[in-house]
């Protein structure tokens, strides 16, 4: 009887707990990590849906030349800050180089965003260059 006891107190702790919600620091890494993989290989249909409308042409006219002008060899999200239960800054460092003259270079990105209630949505974003990187 206990044994029995026991063991749906145990089943009942394990479904509660896997049905806890998700954190704000959670939903944020995610949805960034997903905009930021799906710019890189350039699959902007992907890409609009995390980007908030005010922001949209701004942020893809910035990365209209990734994939035509030059070549990102590697996209690292570096921080996640959230700042309160709506906002949060995403930092990433961006490896890249101009098919031009294949010279390794980094950018590091800030970006601001904003949960709308239905998800986190990129509102704004800073870059700051790199100068070129030692290999």
């Amino acid at each position: 009887m206990i044994a029995r006891l026991s063991a749906a107190l145990l089943v009942l702790v394990t479904v509660v707990g896997c049905f806890a919600p998700i954190s704000p620091v959670q939903r944020v890494s995610d949805a960034a990590r997903e905009l930021n993989i799906a710019t890189r290989f350039g699959k902007m249909d992907m890409v609009v849906s995390h980007v908030d409308r005010s922001f949209r042409s701004e942020f893809l006219a910035r990365r209209a030349q990734w994939g035509r002008e030059l070549r990102v060899v590697d996209l690292e999200i570096t921080g996640v800050q959230v700042q309160d239960s709506t906002h949060a800054l995403v930092t990433c460092d961006v490896s890249w180089f101009p098919l031009r003259d294949g010279i390794l270079r980094g950018t590091h990105v800030e970006q601001r965003w904003h949960d709308d209630s239905r998800s986190w949505k990129l509102v704004a974003g800073r870059q700051f260059e790199i100068d070129e990187i030692e290999t």
